[in-house]
């Protein structure tokens, strides 16, 4: 009907059909998208939203693309690109100044905005790829810093309620990379934009291993945020693949927790388990305090024979300073990406009854 033109002809979005997903993830293999569009504000996400409805597509929302992976198949309903933008200045305080940040801005942009604001907080977490909005949903991480730790609040629009709410930290339900919008929300919430407390107080000594040597080697001896982005930037620089230049999506796995009692009886079996391999600073295992213990599934994959590999078959590899990064090096497919993982995974499991889980999400 006309009506139903003008509505159409009244919509801001451009929503696009069969889109390639491989330009929508770092590690550069999928399907098409039956639909897509990019949003920039919540009207705009509403408007999205609706289309599916009345189309009654599920919705995928992807940010970066740095943590996922499209299968072959595609996506057979409505991928949602989010770009919400903006950097904004709340208020300061003699300790603190809070600053609110879109959930499409480039995360390592805002890490250096506020680095050059000569503010801490953040700065560990250099060059950590992906957007603002994931950082809250897997509570990114690295050097001691997590970003739970300077969230004030995030706005997020409820998909379920079809409204837009304010969650507080511990309204955010945050634990080691995870939350409630990855754990029983998951799907449910739309970041919108996050709101951070960064201080002007430094970090203090002592620092992870690799910290502490670049600063030795470099006689770093006043640990401003510049100096500690410094220091992370030529670290991840050294160990990890750049997603820009080689195709991957960080870490494929979580590290297992398994219960002391299984820990003892692999360790029998494995003792290098409980050994300290050559350059590491302890032995691949945290003893947690609930009695549980932690192991480091790079430790898992090296022992099962995947270190450095390069996988002819898929064309995949393991990249050689990180082997829980899987890299792209020509496969053809996601097939070839999932069928890599599974060779891994199997492996794993055979020598020590241990099912890896990624940490990696494999869009279905």
């Amino acid at each position: 009907s006309t009506l139903e033109v003008l509505i159409f002809l009244q919509m801001a979005l451009d929503i696009k059909e069969n889109v390639a997903l491989k330009d929508y993830s770092t590690m550069r293999v999928g399907g098409p998208a039956r639909y897509l569009t990019a949003v920039s504000t919540q009207e705009e996400l509403v408007e999205a939203l609706d289309f599916a409805k009345k189309k009654s597509l599920p919705v995928f929302v992807v940010g970066g693309g740095s943590n996922v992976v499209f299968l072959d198949s595609g996506y057979g309903g409505l991928v949602i690109a989010c770009r919400v933008k903006g950097f904004k200045v709340l208020r300061e305080t003699k300790k603190h100044v809070f600053i609110k940040v879109g959930a499409g801005e480039v995360w390592d942009n805002v890490v250096s905005r506020s680095v050059e604001m000569g503010l801490s907080g953040i700065e560990a977490m250099s060059i950590v790829p992906g957007l603002v909005g994931a950082a809250p949903i897997h509570n990114i991480g690295c050097y001691g810093q997590e970003v739970s730790e300077t969230i004030l609040e995030l706005t997020a629009y409820d998909t379920k309620k079809e409204e837009g709410v304010i969650f507080e930290n511990q309204d955010c339900k945050f634990g080691y990379r995870i939350s409630r919008f990855e754990k029983e929300d998951k799907g449910r919430y739309v970041v919108l934009d996050v709101t951070f407390r960064l201080g002007h107080t430094w970090m203090k000594p002592p620092f992870y291993k690799d910290v502490e040597q670049y600063f030795k080697e470099h006689g770093v001896k006043e640990y401003s945020p510049n100096e500690i982005r410094k220091a992370v930037i030529a670290i991840r620089t050294y160990k990890l693949p750049d997603p820009n230049k080689i195709a991957n999506t960080g870490s494929f796995f979580r590290n297992p927790v398994v219960s002391m009692k299984k820990f003892n009886n692999i360790a029998e079996r494995v003792p290098s388990l409980n050994e300290a391999p050559k350059g590491w600073p302890q032995p691949p295992r945290w003893f947690l305090s609930d009695g549980k213990v932690k192991i480091a599934a790079a430790r898992l994959v090296e022992l099962a024979g995947f270190s450095s590999y390069e996988d002819k078959e898929t064309g995949m590899a393991t990249w050689p300073r990180q082997n829980l990064v899987l890299v792209n090096q020509n496969a053809r497919s996601a097939a070839d990406v999932i069928v890599f993982r599974n060779k891994i995974v199997k492996a794993v499991k055979d020598m020590f009854d241990i099912e890896l889980e990624d940490e990696v999400e494999i869009v279905q």
